[in-house]
């Protein structure tokens, strides 16, 4: 029981941070500093950033959706896809806003495991891969809204060990 008091917990200060995240993102474009004929444009960097972004999340939910289907209502993977989609329902913000066309979900019959517990290792090893992702990016990053989200996106992965490690 006190797991899942931890999990509620969690998930729901990443949903928190996410709202204050998106509210920042309705600021004027004088507030962030971008400038009318600039305000579409990001780096090839920002770019490959987001799309790399938004498919680690995708391979993230896709661990949760194949545990969802291998094993039922199992914790902490129906909680942890309703968490991904989101998250990335979130980044599709950024997709939106940059005229950028979101890619694929290529991810859901790639990941395969044969127990709960190998589904929650496979987790952990993705939401790592995801903060080399985040770390390799962060000084490439120029767009102060990109680099918040990557900081969002690196908490949250790092929330997400913490419950994968306690499945």
């Amino acid at each position: 029981m006190k797991k899942f008091y931890i999990t509620i917990i969690i998930l729901s200060l990443i949903i928190l941070t996410g709202i204050i995240f998106y509210l920042n993102i309705e600021k004027t474009e004088e507030e962030n500093n971008i400038s009318p004929l600039n305000k579409n444009a990001l780096s090839s960097p920002e770019v490959q950033a987001l799309n790399l972004a938004i498919d680690g999340k995708f391979k993230s939910r896709a661990v949760s959706w194949k545990a969802l289907n291998e094993f039922g209502e199992t914790a902490p993977f129906e909680k942890m896809a309703e968490s991904e989609q989101q998250v990335i329902d979130y980044i599709k913000i950024f997709f939106t806003k940059y005229s950028i066309q979101v890619p694929e979900n290529e991810w859901l019959m790639k990941i395969n495991f044969n127990s709960t517990e190998e589904a929650c290792k496979k987790g952990i090893n993705v939401e790592e891969e995801n903060i080399r992702l985040y770390d390799e990016f962060s000084g490439k990053l120029k767009n102060q809204e990109i680099i918040e989200l990557f900081s969002f996106l690196k908490s949250t992965a790092e929330n997400n060990i913490k419950i994968f490690e306690n499945c």
